[in-house]
Order: structure tokens, then C-alpha cells, then sequence
């Protein structure tokens, strides 16, 4: 009778498993937002594996990692956030599922070292598991269930890798749809400016709708249209946003090793992340093989 009674409680733990995963999975394949089904996803492993608090973080190239979404915040209240930034250093569920990538189980808190460790145990949770949420073939970061008391299921870290999955399926879907909007703008785009080119519009005006749209589709940063001239300096054509004024002629120095000089001398798009003030991405305009002009995002300081 024991035995039946065992397989009847397995049987209905396994339909409660799937029922979870199949509500998160349908958040997912639904195109819910990232963070909706992070918070699906808290709320559904917290209750699947009986622990008293759940956490789905992201981890940061620096170190440390962001605490997406919570499932049982009234018992950290004060002390662990959405949003906060968790210290990188010790040897607790989040660090050793960034280092491993794989997932972890640690069945007593007590003697494990680092800043994080020490608040579980302050907050009386002795026990944890984590899974890494892999995208893209990075640990991009880790769902972990704590809790207090007996160790959590031995079967835990298979659960919550499922979990994980759909999280990762969550992450890509999104950035599928941003790279789709963002294909969307920049035919969008092109299409307002060839039907500027088909009109046979005046060429300053055909030259401030291109900055215009540049501008647009790098997140309404100023652009600036450069036309090259013969003599080695570049005249200002056209402006969106940014203190450079429209047909300001500007003399490279010999010495200069920035965006322009460098589209100038290898025809390619060049661009600078550490520019305070001054072009910082371009691309060159091609004119019957040779560079007309060049075409850049500019960073203001």
C-alpha cells in the first residue's frame, strides 16, 4: 500500500512540474516580456521545490550579479532586492554556477565563505541550488532556490534547469523581436530617404533627412554628414543634433588617428569607443569608387 501511495504522490508531483513548466512556457512562446517571465518563472520554482526563497539573477562582466526578479521577498525584506547587485566574491550557489556552468546543489550553509553566504545564513537559510541560464553559449546568469530546514529535493537542479531553459527561450525570443523591430526601422528608413531621392528633392534637403534617419536608428544620438574635399579637409553637410554647425570645414592633423582618418585611409567603417567629444562611429559613401563623404554617429561628452 506504501508503494502505491509513493507513486501517487511522484505521479502528482511530475503533473505538477509539467503544469508549471507549461505555464511559463506558454509566457514564453506568448512573446511576454523578459521580465514577466522572470517573475513566472521565480514564482513557479519557489513553489515547485518547497523553498523559501527564490532568486533569478543576471550575472555582470564585472563580477557581480543583478537580481532580476524574487519569490519570497517579504522574508529578505531590507536585505536582498530586484535590482541589487550581488557581491562576485565567495563560494555560494551563484559563484559556483558562474564558474562550472553547470548546476549546483550546496546542502549546508554553514563554514561557506563570502558575503553571501554569511546573509543566507543571517536570514536562517541553510541550503540552496542553482541552475546557469545559458544564451548564446554564455552563462548569461542563474536561477537559485534557498531554503531553510531539510535539504532542498534531490531532484532540484534537474528542475530548475528546465526552468532555465525557458528563461534562456524567454532572452532569445526578445532579442529575435529586437533585431526584427530594429530590421523593420532601418528599411523604414531607407525607404523615406530613396523616396526623397525619387522626388529628386533639393540636396540639402536630401542630405538633413539622412542625418535625421541615422539619428534615429542609433538610439537619436547626433549624426553628422561629411563631405570629403579635395585639399584634405571634410566639410560639415548636414547635422542632427551635436554643437558642429552645418558647413564647418575641418583640417585633419597629421597625427590624427580618429573615425575620419580612418575611414580615409582604409574605406571601411571605423569607429572609437573611448571619445569624449567627436566622431565616434562612421561609415564612408562611396561615389563612383571613390569616398564622397562619411556618414557618423558623434559622441558629445
Amino acid at each position: 500500500m506504501d508503494g502505491v501511495d509513493g507513486a501517487d504522490v511522484d505521479a502528482a508531483g511530475l503533473a505538477d512540474e509539467q503544469a508549471a513548466l507549461l505555464r511559463v512556457a506558454e509566457l514564453a512562446a506568448g512573446g511576454a516580456s523578459p521580465p514577466a517571465v522572470f517573475g513566472a518563472v521565480a514564482d513557479e520554482a519557489c513553489g515547485l521545490l518547497g523553498g523559501h526563497f527564490t532568486a533569478l539573477l543576471r550575472y555582470e562582466p564585472d563580477g557581480p550579479a543583478v537580481v532580476m526578479a524574487l519569490c519570497g521577498a517579504d522574508r529578505v525584506d531590507h536585505v536582498v532586492a530586484v535590482g541589487m547587485r550581488l557581491w562576485g566574491e565567495g563560494d555560494g550557489v551563484v559563484q559556483r554556477v558562474r564558474r562550472s556552468a553547470r548546476a549546483v546543489r550546496i546542502d549546508n550553509y554553514d563554514g561557506v565563505p563570502g558575503p553571501n553566504a554569511a546573509t543566507a545564513r543571517a536570514l536562517g537559510l541553510t541550503s540552496g541550488v542553482g541552475a546557469p541560464i545559458v544564451s548564446e553559449g554564455t552563462v548569461w546568469g542563474a536561477i537559485t532556490v534557498l531554503g531553510s530546514g531539510a535539504p532542498l529535493p534531490a531532484s532540484a537542479q534537474q528542475r530548475l534547469g528546465m526552468f532555465a531553459e525557458l528563461v534562456a527561450t524567454a532572452i532569445s525570443n526578445a532579442q529575435a523581436r529586437t533585431n526584427l523591430a530594429a530590421l523593420a526601422d532601418e528599411q523604414a528608413a531607407l525607404r523615406r530617404v530613396a523616396e526623397l531621392v525619387a522626388r529628386g528633392v533639393a540636396q540639402d534637403e536630401l542630405f538633413d533627412a539622412v542625418a535625421v534617419e541615422a539619428s534615429k536608428l542609433v538610439n537619436d544620438e547626433a549624426t553628422m554628414l561629411l563631405r570629403i574635399d579635395a585639399e584634405g579637409t571634410h566639410t560639415v553637410v548636414a547635422v542632427c543634433g551635436g554643437p558642429v554647425p552645418v558647413s564647418t570645414r575641418v583640417e585633419a592633423a597629421q597625427d590624427d588617428e580618429g573615425v575620419v582618418t580612418r575611414i580615409r585611409s582604409t574605406r571601411r567603417p571605423a569607429r572609437l569607443d573611448d571619445v569624449d567629444v567627436g566622431l565616434s562611429v562612421g561609415v564612408p559613401i562611396i561615389v563612383d569608387d571613390r569616398i564622397w563623404g562619411i556618414l557618423g554617429a558623434t559622441t558629445q561628452g
